[in-house]
């Protein structure tokens, strides 16, 4: 047992992103989508969250989520 061991260092990776938003204003209700190329999944996150802050007010809320396109079929072939 270490107990001055080094903390593990995680490798960052990079990605295309999609984030969906999903936004509800008192009865209406809409989506919104990004797309992020070569990003990491932090990045993705910061931008999702830093996009619902500035769109959400009192009775106009804004949800997301993040989705990794990595390993998604592009359509290349099929």
């Amino acid at each position: 047992m270490r107990f001055f061991s080094k903390p593990s260092v995680e490798e960052v990776t990079y990605s295309d992103f999609l984030i969906v938003y999903h936004f509800w204003f008192v009865d209406s209700k809409y989506f919104e989508q990004t797309y992020h190329h070569n990003i990491s999944k932090q990045e993705a996150l910061k931008e999702a969250l830093l996009f619902k802050h500035k769109h959400e007010e009192t009775f106009n809320k804004c949800a997301f989520t993040v989705i990794d396109l990595k390993g998604v079929n592009k359509g290349h072939g099929m």
